[in-house]
């Protein structure tokens, strides 16, 4: 009986690690945030010091619920006039949902599931 083939991600870890990987990774979600308080707001809410990033940069953060749940853990990347989000598998519609509930009255922020519109490879 021959070997079972190994799964797509078993090879593409095979050859991350002798040479160089290009994964679809659109399953995961991707937010656009937009508005003039975005960083501010989304500093304020997550676990990540949000603030010290520049244009270009990104960093991974933790969204919790109030007792301390974890929601998602994503990564924020800074572009010049809106941030992307990328979510856990699936989770962009669920992230959303609760960050919408805590925009006040005095935050300027817009949130759009830009998933279907951006694309997604990583390159290892």
């Amino acid at each position: 009986m021959p070997a079972a083939k190994p799964a797509a991600s078993e090879f593409e870890y095979r050859a991350a690690q002798k040479a160089c990987a290009v994964i679809d990774s659109s399953a995961r979600g991707r937010l656009r945030i937009s508005g003039n308080t975005r960083l501010d707001y989304l500093h304020r809410m997550s676990t990540n010091d949000l603030l010290k990033l520049q244009i270009g940069q990104g960093a991974a953060t933790i969204f919790v619920t109030p007792i301390a749940r974890i929601i998602d853990r994503t990564v924020v990347y800074i572009r010049e006039n809106d941030l992307i989000m990328l979510t856990s598998r699936a989770a962009q519609l669920r992230v959303m949902a609760w960050l919408k509930k805590y925009i006040f009255f005095n935050d300027n922020v817009q949130l759009e599931d830009a998933t279907q519109e951006l694309g997604m490879l990583s390159v290892y």
